[in-house]
């Protein structure tokens, strides 16, 4: 997709990889909304004419509804959307030795479903009609390899992941009559504050946040639906390709 003069929504942009994606987006030429319950640091979204920061709670599709409208309102319609935001169960500075069934409290278990997985339901829910209205529009979801496989130092964050993978199978033919596309992109280690510290020694290859938003915005121009790319295990990014349609490949 050539972003020049487009409108892009990106939630949990305020760091890591969302706020990585809201920069190179931008300097793709086009008007970027980032979307975060936090505020973004000095020199982040909205520090720039092209940009601009929307408070939004993903779990609640009120705050998703009044994000869209206020981005329609100052930007445009939306061509682009990335469902980024994301968090594991287990903080950083807990043991993945601890037993991850005792980590399953009530808060913290449906905290990590509902920004997770809810999350990507309300965004997509709230930015249809806007996607729709700018035609041939794309929608690429932060899933990662703990959506294909597993992940034993939080398994509920690697279920979060299957149901994203699922989420853009599923949809893609839904949304592909009405001109939108969507797919997933699977990185695996990516050098985000949310890794525990102590399983950062578990991960080959880390990738930075800069890659990874590079390759979901070359994800966002293709012009099939449906696929889910899925980071390898070789040193550099190279991704298996995995079709809603079944078809699956190894791509440089």
């Amino acid at each position: 997709m050539d972003l020049e003069g487009k409108v892009a929504v990106v939630s949990g942009a305020s760091s890591g990889i969302g706020a990585a994606m809201c920069k190179l987006i931008e300097k793709k030429g086009a008007r970027v909304a980032g979307l975060d319950i936090s505020e973004p640091p000095s020199g982040g979204v909205g520090s720039s004419d092209n940009s601009v920061f929307v408070r939004c709670d993903v779990t609640k599709p009120d705050s998703w509804a009044s994000a869209i409208a206020q981005v329609n309102e100052h930007l445009g319609d939306i061509s682009a959307l990335f469902l980024n935001a994301g968090v594991m169960l287990r903080p950083p500075n807990v043991s993945t030795a601890t037993d991850a069934l005792e980590l399953a409290d009530s808060d913290a278990y449906h905290r990590v479903f509902n920004v997770n997985v809810h999350g990507l339901v309300n965004g997509l829910k709230a930015a249809r009609e806007s996607m729709v209205r700018a035609g041939d529009a794309g929608v690429v979801a932060t899933a990662s390899v703990a959506g294909i496989g597993g992940l034993s130092f939080d398994p509920y964050y690697s279920m979060t992941k299957h149901a994203v993978v699922g989420f853009v199978r599923s949809f893609a033919p839904v949304l592909e009559p009405l001109g939108v596309r969507i797919h997933a992109i699977c990185p695996g280690g990516v050098q985000t504050a949310i890794v525990p510290d102590d399983a950062k020694h578990l991960i080959d290859n880390f990738m930075t946040p800069e890659t990874l938003a590079e390759n979901a915005i070359a994800l966002l121009g293709l012009d099939t639906t449906g696929e889910i790319w899925v980071k390898d295990e070789t040193d550099k990014p190279r991704w298996k390709v995995h079709s809603a349609y079944g078809t699956d490949e190894g791509l440089d």
